[in-house]
C-alpha cells in the first residue's frame, strides 16, 4: 500500500518505467485524493497498467457542506467524478468516511443513497475524533467520553453524538457495514476464508 503514491508524477513515471522494463508483475493498493484522480484521468490507464487494483480515497462527505466542515477542499463533484473514472478504468475505490457527532437519521440515509447511486463497492464509515494536537481538540476536551486509548481508533465513540442516541448512531454504522458485506460477495467470501483459516490454527 502506497500512502505517498500520486504525490510527485515524475516518480511515477519512474516507476511505471522501471516496472516495465525489468518486467516486473504486482498488485498495487494505493492512497489518492478525490481532486487529484478527478482532475487527471489521463494518469489512470497508466495505473491499471502498472497493476494498480484498487486507490484508497478519502471521501469523507457526500456533500459540499459536509466536506467545507472537514477542510477537505474538495467538491462532492470531485468526489463523484472519482468513484465513476476508477470504475471506468477497472480500478477498485474504496471510499472513507466519517459521521461526526452532529448527524442525523437523514445524513446516514443520505450516505446509503449515494453510495448507491455512484455504484462505490467498498467503503469503511469512521467515527469522527479529535486527535490531541488536532485544531479541534481543545475545543472538545470537556466533551470527551473516554481518556482509554484503546478506543481512539475510529470505530469507538469518544464524543456523544448530538442528534442520536449512542446506539442510534452505531448501530446505522454496524448496519452501513452489514450491507456493505451482504452486497460484496467477494469481501464476505474473503472474509470466511480467513475466519475458517484463523480456526484451523
Amino acid at each position: 500500500v502506497g500512502d505517498t503514491f500520486l504525490l510527485d508524477m515524475q516518480r511515477l513515471h519512474r516507476f511505471a518505467a522501471t516496472l516495465t522494463r525489468q518486467g516486473i508483475k504486482r498488485k498495487f493498493i494505493i492512497y489518492g485524493r478525490a481532486d487529484f484522480v478527478s482532475e487527471h484521468p489521463d494518469i489512470l490507464p497508466l495505473l491499471r497498467e502498472m497493476g494498480v487494483i484498487e486507490v484508497i480515497v478519502g471521501l469523507e462527505a457526500v456533500d459540499d457542506q459536509g466536506l467545507q466542515g472537514f477542510n477537505k477542499q474538495v467538491s462532492a463533484e470531485q468526489n463523484r467524478r472519482c468513484v465513476s473514472l476508477l470504475r471506468q478504468h477497472d480500478i477498485g475505490c474504496v471510499g472513507l468516511f466519517i459521521m461526526d457527532q452532529q448527524a442525523r437519521a437523514a445524513d446516514f440515509r443520505r450516505l446509503e443513497h449515494w453510495i448507491k447511486d455512484v455504484q462505490l463497492n467498498m467503503y469503511t464509515i469512521s467515527v469522527f475524533s479529535p486527535f490531541p494536537g488536532t485544531e479541534e481538540y481543545p475545543a472538545l476536551t470537556e466533551q470527551l467520553l473516554t481518556s482509554d486509548c484503546r478506543k481512539w481508533d475510529l470505530l469507538h465513540l469518544v464524543l456523544p453524538p448530538l442528534q442520536l442516541t449512542r446506539l442510534g448512531f452505531m448501530g446505522r454504522i454496524w448496519w452501513l457495514h452489514c450491507k456493505l458485506l451482504w452486497r460484496n460477495r467477494k469481501l464476505c467470501r474473503h472474509l470466511l476464508t480467513t475466519f475458517l483459516k484463523f480456526l484451523k490454527k
